[in-house]
């Protein structure tokens, strides 16, 4: 799963475009429009949201266990497959009626009685299965189905020559709240198209058993059949292969088939009026298409043209040819996640398709890949249980990297896979994350629920992705690729573990891996490395210190070789350094003094790093570095240093056309931390030098001139004081740049001038026609994402721009994104929060109490948080009624502590009196 990721915890100060996702909203999201580098940027908070929204199961939702250590439960028997017959009546009614017949035989021990989870299930019927299946004994308490047999089945061996039985278990689903999602149709609002009903799954972690019962943990592998009856003009898709489609009156049933194993929560079904967009697949030959609503349709074919490519990619990664019967990726309303790797059957956000000129800005290559390297590493090879989740995400996320590596170079590898390292941050605890009170190891099976192993701050996701190139430069390419082959030819179709993955690279390379992988996978921490160097000329001796901090359960210093590129006038070397204690010294003799020291050019391990080198040797290395991470890393360290030299060395790559726009940008961020009067001044005349002529003309011929990803920094690197220089220029992006990010970044930064913080400047700002002229044009730009108006309505909010008080009030309304709304919602907050319009209030509160029952979760939470925000007790009577007997508890319990937060607080009893 994307998040989100990843996880993906992070949303570092550099990262002003919105992520639409569930994170308030994962996502995470649009690398698409936030472009590659700020794609990796967000990796790790990806995760973070989504695991807390999304990927926390229910019943952990519900009641938060303390962490504990969890082993997977007992299979029972041999599943072998599951045939689901659903049925939908009414696509705007959540019912649906299901009946599971599973086949299974004996494995290796004596059952009397078969345990599924079955959540809130109404189970009608349980019997075996045949024509003449006799009724089974059961009960279903706390969410376990638990059917006694009517003989006790012993152990089989071999377990494969054991006869095959069945049983079928006819059941109902009612307003599920979680693993199925009912959208309902809405008619055209606002000019916005009319949207039919959809409705889909979301299994992972442990939720598909609240739409059909099942063994709910990865530890199982089975074949499923999915035979679903639908509303006519309702298109169905699951799991591999369509074996039937039929009509009969004004209805329609789907039949699918997958044949090949595979686990529980990869079980997936969408239904809802799609449009087939079918891809062209030249180099792998696979059957793919993109299912979208009809009037998104046009933007599917360039949003997801790179599939094929990618999928010969990974073919070649893996020595082994994508294993499934087709590649259908499903962009559906109201998901939770960024995208969900089903066997087959990707599920995506809504907000994964881009229109012309977000793809100027960049692409959504990063979901798109991470999605499908996951049908090798999560679905043909899936780990056995969630402590060796980086199998899966780790390995997705590094496909992102092998994919870019294939696409733009070795360039764009390095680029990918310095941001994964941005997780050393807070694994390491310097991050400015939420503090971890129990930090546990990646591969720990020590958690409070599921979903927590995905946002550790050992985050799977990113700290996967970075021990993979760490073995990968450890190992060597040839060494390293042929073990990844020999892995999935051992491990294809089967259940993994990480001894598994280690063995086979220890098989291959003739070494032993074992303190790397205890190191690496299943210690907490990052080491903190700061290197310092000095050259003693007369003695031509290169003095290097490396001192290191860890933190987790670090009884030692962790262990590793630091290398370190020298150059000098007569050439070039590479220094090991063997680091095992808290400070490590060492001195080299040189040819001559260094031109250039470069600390790990190539990332072989992964650390949070400070160098405290002279700004030459960093200029030096930011031009001709030997990576561009190593490039990008000089940059960010020239930070420490606003000089006249630094600063025009800085603005030298900026204006760089030759260079990748990441790397620009890195510099550029570089020079936006300068507060001095000649650094901002800098950063003004690149702006006039850059932006200036890119306003009033096409996105695309702007995009020539300045890339907007480019443009955007430029803009946010301007919004500061004194506003006499920045406003005029921001305006001028706001009013005239037709790109999306540009815009994005103006309208972000003249909120940031008109704070509260700002009365004089605010007082110019909201009374500055070409400000509210550029915010009215944004709101009018709708994309799939969203993120265009969600900037605007951001804005609103922070300038408290009560004229725009009814239009907010429309963007709210059903018919509108199910990203956008909950934006919304907290633009209404803000345009309430001031007492001077009492009846301007009123109206947003009788609408905010509206919305506790709207049929859009993520709208429902923000009303319930906008309501307790400002304390509106005219919500108190909703609130307490949802509290005391909504059918969802996780819902009840957010509204008994939205209604807690409202009402007034009793202050505390005062200490008793003293005795005498």
């Amino acid at each position: 799963m994307f998040a989100s990721v990843f996880a993906i915890g992070k949303l570092r100060e550099e990262v002003r475009c919105r992520v639409w996702l569930r994170i308030g909203h994962s996502q995470w999201y649009s690398h698409a429009l936030c472009g590659y580098k700020m794609w990796m940027r967000t990796l790790r908070i990806i995760a973070v949201i989504l695991a807390a929204s999304l990927w926390v199961s229910p019943e952990a939702s519900a009641q938060r266990e303390q962490p504990s250590e969890h082993f997977p439960p007992n299979p029972q028997v041999d599943w072998r497959h599951v045939r689901l017959d659903l049925r939908i009546g009414d696509m705007n009614k959540a019912v649906l009626e299901g009946k599971a017949t599973y086949t299974f035989a004996a494995a290796g021990q004596r059952v009397e009685s078969i345990r599924l989870d079955a959540g809130s299930l109404e189970v009608i019927a349980v019997r075996e299965g045949g024509t003449e299946g006799k009724p089974l004994e059961w009960s279903h308490e706390k969410g376990v189905l638990q059917i006694r047999l009517r003989e006790p089945i012993g152990p089989s061996e071999p377990a494969e020559a054991a006869a095959p039985m069945s049983l079928v278990i006819e059941y109902r689903v009612t307003d599920p709240r979680h693993g199925m999602t009912f959208s309902s149709a809405i008619p055209s609002v606002d000019g916005q198209p009319a949207v039919a009903a959809e409705v889909h799954t979301q299994g992972e972690p442990q939720m598909n058993h609240n739409w059909f019962p099942v063994h709910d943990f990865p530890n199982i592998r089975l074949a499923t059949e999915v035979v679903m009856d639908v509303p006519r003009g309702v298109s169905v898709s699951a799991n591999g292969r369509l074996i039937e489609h039929k009509t009969a009156e004004n209805r329609e049933i789907w039949h699918w088939l997958q044949e090949i194993p595979h686990v529980p929560y990869l079980v997936s079904v969408v239904a809802g009026n799609f449009q087939r967009t079918e891809l062209p697949a030249p180099v792998s030959g696979v059957p793919m298409a993109v299912w979208t609503r009809p009037a998104h349709a046009g933007m599917a074919s360039a949003t997801y043209a790179n599939t094929d490519r990618m999928m010969g990619c990974f073919g070649r990664v893996f020595g082994r040819a994508y294993p499934w019967d087709r590649y259908d990726q499903l962009v559906v309303r109201n998901f939770g996640a960024g995208g969900m790797e089903n066997t087959s059957a990707t599920t995506m956000n809504s907000g994964a398709l881009l229109d012309a000129t977000a793809l100027l800005e960049g692409d959504m290559d990063g979901l798109i890949s991470h999605e499908l390297c996951h049908q090798w590493t999560g679905d043909w090879m899936t780990c056995r249980s969630w402590e060796h989740i980086w199998l899966n995400e780790g390995w997705a996320t590094y496909g992102t990297a092998l994919w870019m590596e294939e696409r733009d170079g070795v360039d764009g590898y390095y680029d990918s896979v310095l941001g994964s390292f941005g997780v050393a941050a807070d694994d390491s605890g310097a991050g400015r994350g939420t503090p971890v009170v129990m930090p546990q190891a990646m591969c720990s099976r020590v958690y409070g629920s599921a979903g927590e192993t995905f946002r550790r701050a050992a985050n799977p996701y990113p700290k996967g992705a970075s021990i993979l190139h760490m073995l990968r430069r450890l190992l060597g390419d040839e060494v390293f690729f042929r073990g990844v082959r020999l892995y999935t030819a051992r491990h294809g179709g089967k259940l993994v573990e990480t001894d598994d993955f280690r063995a086979c690279l220890e098989e291959v390379s003739g070494r032993s891996l074992e303190e790397f992988f205890a190191q690496w996978c299943f210690r907490p921490g990052c080491p903190l490395v700061k290197v310092a160097a000095s050259y003693d000329a007369g003695l031509r001796i290169l003095s290097l210190s490396v001192e290191q901090k860890s933190r987790g359960d670090a009884i030692s210093p962790m262990k590793f070789g630091l290398p370190i590129l020298v150059r000098t006038a007569l050439g070039e070397r590479t220094l090991l350094i063997g680091v095992t204690g808290a400070i490590t010294e060492r001195q080299f003799e040189l040819d001559g003094p260094p031109t250039m020291i470069v600390v790990d050019p190539m990332l072989d391990v992964l650390k949070v790093l400070e160098v405290t080198h002279a700004p030459a040797l960093l200029i030096e290395q930011m031009k001709n570095g030997p990576t561009s991470s190593s490039r990008r890393q000089a940059a960010r360290a020239l930070r420490a240093t606003d000089s006249q030299e630094v600063r025009d060395a800085l603005a030298v790559v900026v204006r760089d056309p030759t260079m990748r726009w990441q790397m620009r940008v890195e510099a550029l961020e570089a020079l936006a931390v300068f507060g001095s009067p000649e650094g901002r001044a800098t950063t003004r005349a690149l702006f006039d030098e850059l932006v200036a002529p890119t306003c009033g003309i096409s996105a695309a011929d702007a995009a020539q001139v300045c890339h907007p990803q480019l443009r955007a920094k430029l803009a946010d690197a301007v919004a500061v004081a004194p506003l006499t220089e920045a406003l005029p220029r921001l305006e001028s992006v706001l009013t005239g740049d037709a790109g999306y990010a540009p815009r994005i970044a103006a309208v972000a930064g003249i909120a940031r001038l008109g704070s509260v913080d700002f009365p004089e400047q605010r007082a110019t700002i909201v009374a500055s026609a070409l400000t509210l002229e550029g915010i009215a044009k944004m709101l009018t730009v709708s994309t799939p994402n969203e993120r265009v108006r969600a900037a605007a309505l951001e804005a609103i909010g922070a300038l408290n721009l009560a004229q725009f008080q009814e239009r907010v009030l429309a963007l709210a309304a059903l018919g509108h994104g199910d990203r956008l709304r909950p934006t919304a919602v907290a633009t209404l907050v803000k345009l309430s929060a001031s007492p001077a319009d009492s009846a301007a209030r009123a109206i947003i509160v009788t609408r905010l109490v509206e919305l506790l029952d709207d049929s859009e979760s993520r709208t429902r939470d923000a009303a319930g948080e906008a309501l307790a925000d400002l304390k509106a007790t005219e919500g108190l009577t909703r609130l307490d009624t949802i509290a005391a007997s909504h059918p969802d508890s996780e819902f009840r319990d957010r509204a008994a502590k939205w209604s807690k937060r409202i009402r007034p607080q009793e202050p505390p009893a005062p200490p008793p009196a003293p005795k005498v």
